[in-house]
């Protein structure tokens, strides 16, 4: 009787209460065990297209000189490939011959009115007139003598009492200009040139100029 007495009541015993079993860690995934990517650095900005440069039209030049210019341009290639080809000291001077013929007829009577240059060199002679020398856009120089001397006959040095020493004492080399003046005749070249050999008269021409006026372009 005991013993069923102690079983009826274990058995009437209420379970004692189960444990909770432990919740299972969240799994780790791929992207949080990835270490942190480092930014991307910004990508070199594309440089700006350089503006393209503005072209400055050249000055229009008066037909004397544009003719002046064809006569002296083709005499110097029509030399320097005879040169270059050995032609003889007869040849070469048959060509300036042609090309005194040219410059007679493209420059009538020596007159320069108005011509597009460039101021090549300014200065000044021991008696203190003005040495005035031009560049026109053939590689071809208008100037004055350097020298009383030389002068004598040409009378293209500017004293210091002219209007036109006052004018151009106020310009510098570099300067853009349009000029006039007088060619002095001469039987070699049409007009007077002041290159000491024949070579220098048809590569590197420098005809001497009475200038008469200096203007704007």
């Amino acid at each position: 009787m005991t013993v069923v007495g102690i079983l009826v009541g274990a058995l009437s015993e209420p379970p004692p209460p189960a444990t909770s079993a432990p919740a299972p860690a969240a799994p780790t995934t791929a992207a949080a065990a990835a270490p942190t990517a480092a930014p991307a650095q910004d990508a070199a900005p594309t440089p700006a297209p350089e503006p393209e440069p503005v072209k400055v039209a050249e000055p229009e030049m008066p037909a004397s000189q544009q003719k002046f210019c064809d006569a002296i341009t083709t005499a110097r290639e029509e030399y320097n490939v005879g040169q270059r080809s050995g032609a003889n000291e007869l040849k070469l001077s048959k060509l300036r011959s042609t090309r005194r013929a040219a410059v007679l007829a493209a420059v009538k009577g020596g007159t320069v009115k108005d011509w597009v240059a460039t101021i090549d060199s300014l200065q000044t002679n021991s008696e203190g007139k003005a040495v005035f020398v031009v560049e026109l856009p053939c590689d071809v120089t208008l100037g004055t003598w350097n020298n009383a001397l030389s002068d004598i006959s040409d009378n293209t040095l500017i004293p210091q009492s002219s209007p036109l020493f006052d004018a151009i004492a106020e310009l510098s080399p570099g300067t853009k200009l349009r000029v006039s003046g007088k060619l002095a005749a001469e039987d070699i070249d049409g007009f007077r040139e002041s290159s000491m050999t024949e070579m220098g008269s048809m590569t590197d021409p420098a005809y001497i100029l009475r200038f008469t006026g200096i203007g704007p372009l």
